[in-house]
């Protein structure tokens, strides 16, 4: 029969009286929702992969042979999207992602027309569902479905569990429980629908860059803080599609889909474009990640330009996953005549073990250290710090946003050679430098 308040229930077994300790893990329903909670906290993995191990979960514990997300299609029916069970027992009755789901609309009517569950605790009790193609083909015993909707309300599909035999009591606890795992996988099934369609975006944008070349440099003087003469200039891209967010967000977007080794030679290329145009005794810096540095693809991107002009700085969009693989890179690139600068230095632990792991030929203090240096003692030791250490390491020191001419005059007393930031110029179009 089927009953509005607890769904569809089959008549041989319609008492609802329930227990006070249910299947699940021989705890209360409460509990129960508790641990799945944790269970969806997981940091680890995607979406799609913690809505699997959900359904793995609760498939154990509530003794099912099969669970499953379906998502209801206008023009399929019902198809499978996650599922779980014995791989030989899904591959002898076909199930898999994407394939349709055999269940007549005895089946799934009542929870896609209704939103309502469906249980069925002994198929052969009744003979309607025990005929059915489905029953035999699934091998369905017992059965239970509920209804799986957003939180706007807007329905996805069903969520189901299978069990071979029959027999066994589906409690309406059990049900309930169900149901409110449904409204949190329905959740993670949102959010990674919203992830994709942004990952979609994403990449039709970069896409678009990278077909189009169509990326602008601007360009900045490095100077030196005694006599404000031009000794280099950073080129510094800029994105002419407008979407809110600034350059370095650009690369970071990137690389989230795996473009951002592509956007950065671009950006390389872009950059050594205008290398003529600058004179012969300053030198072009030019911001890259590690996976760019190490890229095999740089040596022919920087072969026919003058190595010993380019300085390749390492930006902090991503972290070194091989500091063994990135060091031999460097290596090779140095024997070529490029340097190599550390960006950012003391903006965080990361670009100080840069520091330590790849002994840059240039440092380049974060703006952070650099402004208010005049009048904060704190930023003028950890500034002094790492002018010892440039001495000990001779390495060069680049002070970056430098903006007052107090602050010039600070760094400079603290022995701080060179510097940039709008006090000298904003990024703009290739100036006319030359050296003096």
């Amino acid at each position: 029969m089927f009953d509005r308040a607890g769904g569809y229930r089959c008549a041989s077994d319609a008492n609802t009286g329930t227990g006070p300790v249910e299947r699940w893990g021989h705890m209360e329903h409460s509990d129960a929702t508790s641990s799945l909670e944790l269970l969806f906290s997981a940091p680890d993995g995607r979406a799609s992969d913690m809505v699997s191990r959900v359904l793995s979960t609760v498939r154990a514990h509530l003794e099912m042979d099969l669970a499953f997300v379906a998502q209801h299609s206008a023009a399929k029916g019902l198809v499978y999207r996650f599922v779980d069970g014995p791989q030989a027992d899904l591959a002898a009755r076909g199930i898999r992602i994407g394939a349709p789901v055999p269940l007549e609309d005895a089946y799934t009517g009542p929870i896609l027309a209704d939103q309502t569950p469906v249980v069925l605790d002994d198929i052969e009790q009744d003979e309607a569902f025990r005929a059915l193609g489905s029953t035999i083909g699934l091998g369905i015993g017992s059965y239970v479905g509920v209804p799986l909707r957003f939180s706007d309300g807007r329905p996805y599909g069903v969520l189901a569990c299978i069990r071979h035999a029959g027999g066994t009591r589906i409690t309406p606890s059990e049900v309930r429980f169900l149901e409110a795992l449904s409204r949190m996988l329905a959740e993670q099934i949102a959010d990674e629908r919203r992830r994709q369609r942004s990952r979609t975006a994403s990449m039709r944008r970069i896409q678009r860059v990278l077909r189009s070349g169509e990326l602008e440099m601007a360009y900045q003087p490095i100077v030196t803080l005694e006599a404000g003469t031009p000794v280099g200039v950073e080129a510094l891209a800029r994105f002419s599609e407008d979407i809110g967010q600034p350059p370095n967000a650009w690369f970071s977007e990137a690389a989230t889909i795996g473009l951002g080794v592509d956007l950065e030679l671009l950006a390389l290329e872009r950059a050594l474009d205008r290398q003529p145009e600058i004179g012969t005794e300053l030198f072009l810096a030019v911001n890259l990640g590690p996976e760019a540095l190490a890229s095999p693809r740089l040596p022919g991107v920087l072969a026919g330009f003058e190595a010993s002009r380019i300085v390749l700085e390492l930006t902090e969009h991503a972290q070194v996953q091989d500091y063994d693989a990135l060091i031999v890179a460097l290596a090779r690139l140095r024997d070529a005549g490029a340097r190599i600068a550390v960006d950012d230095a003391g903006a965080g632990y990361s670009s100080l073990q840069h520091i330590l792991r790849i002994s840059p030929d240039v440092i380049k203090l974060d703006i952070t250290l650099t402004r208010d240096v005049d009048s904060d003692p704190v930023r003028c030791a950890l500034a002094a710090s790492l002018v010892s250490f440039s001495r000990h390491s001779s390495a060069v020191l680049v002070a970056e946003g430098v903006e007052t001419r107090d602050e010039a005059q600070t760094l400079r007393d603290l022995g701080i050679g060179l510097g940039q930031g709008f006090l000298f110029a904003h990024p703009g179009p290739m100036p006319a430098l030359r050296a003096s």
